[in-house]
């Protein structure tokens, strides 16, 4: 059920509690230290919103912003792609939320998961027998006739990327919040 996926106030707190300092400021104007620093009063006063954008599924325009950008690792060539790392500039609220909805889809994914989801399970191993299996079906479609559209589900980066486009409709206005 949606309300026991509902973060309790002691959930926000021990969140706010392992906010890093030494960040740059969000719209809320409200840093990292002051979270750490009041983890559990600042969960009291935030924790509406948190529980309005776990019913309704609309979090509040200053939680929808940010910026996604990509930040070179620092090694190996500048010019791969593997060589960075996806990152969310955004409001420290909005990253709060951010955590506390992987918790509860990562509960949900485990539940579904297979014990090892052909050698990776959610621990994000390896991948190439996977990969020889997926191409396997898709010549097995072929060869009978068939539509095969395979649903790949990467909950340890894809949240980063997609959750905003996806889930919380950025191009609605702030009106239906």
């Amino acid at each position: 059920s949606i309300m026991l996926a509902c973060p309790t106030v002691s959930e926000l707190a021990l969140v706010n509690s392992g906010s890093k300092h030494g960040k740059a400021l969000g719209r809320s104007r409200i840093p990292g230290e002051a979270y750490a620093h009041s983890s559990f009063e600042l969960a009291v006063l935030e924790h509406s919103l948190y529980v309005k954008t776990f019913l309704t599924l609309r979090p509040h325009l200053q939680w929808r912003g940010g910026v996604l950008c990509e930040l070179y690792k620092g090694k190996g060539s500048s010019s791969l792609i593997s060589n960075y790392r996806d990152i969310v500039l955004s409001d420290s609220s909005a990253k709060t939320l951010g955590k506390i909805v992987r918790k509860a889809l990562l509960l949900t994914a485990r539940a579904f998961s297979l014990e090892t989801q052909f050698g990776s399970g959610l621990n994000g191993g390896e991948t190439t027998i996977t990969h020889l299996y997926v191409r396997n079906l898709h010549h097995v479609a072929h060869a009978r006739n068939r539509s095969l559209s395979p649903l790949f589900l990467d909950i340890s980066s894809a949240f980063a990327t997609m959750v905003r486009h996806l889930a919380f409709s950025v191009e609605a206005g702030d009106g239906v919040w």
